[in-house]
């Protein structure tokens, strides 16, 4: 009888151990994307009277000559169900979203949406290194009621 249960134990130890290894992390944010972003996150936060903030943080490996996102784009759901974009930030239209010669770079754009609406936003995360080599990854965030 105790054989059974210390073997009982004993499996149901290494059940949890292996579950608790192998559990991926749930959010918004990504670690260790590549070589050249460390993490990256993109959050779409209410703001009140159907405004939505859309905040990007991203940390690289190393100093980069240009981090940040080349554009984000904000999603609205429709009547149907499905999203649409409905605007698009970029490093053209909006100076923030790119810095320079950092590591970690943050931004924040705002949209004026409608109460009670669903929305979401794709970000386009950049970085270009001292050899003028640049990757973009793209992630999208929480689904947000304005």
């Amino acid at each position: 009888m105790k054989e059974k249960i210390r073997r009982l134990f004993s499996t149901l130890a290494a059940c949890l151990l292996i579950l608790t290894v192998m559990t991926p992390m749930v959010g918004a944010s990504v670690l260790r994307s590549s070589d050249y972003f460390w993490s990256t996150s993109v959050l779409a936060t209410p703001s009140g009277n159907g405004n939505l903030v859309v905040e990007i943080d991203v940390n690289a490996t190393r100093t980069m000559k240009e981090l940040g996102a080349s554009k984000i784009t904000i999603y609205e759901q429709q009547s149907t169900g499905r999203y649409s974009a409905v605007k698009i930030f970029t490093r053209d239209n909006t100076s923030s979203l790119i810095t320079q010669n950092v590591a970690v770079a943050y931004a924040r754009v705002s949209y004026k949406g409608v109460s009670g609406v669903n929305y979401y936003a794709t970000a386009a995360f950049y970085a270009k290194d001292s050899n003028n080599t640049s990757e973009t990854l793209y992630y999208d965030s929480n689904v947000a009621t304005a």
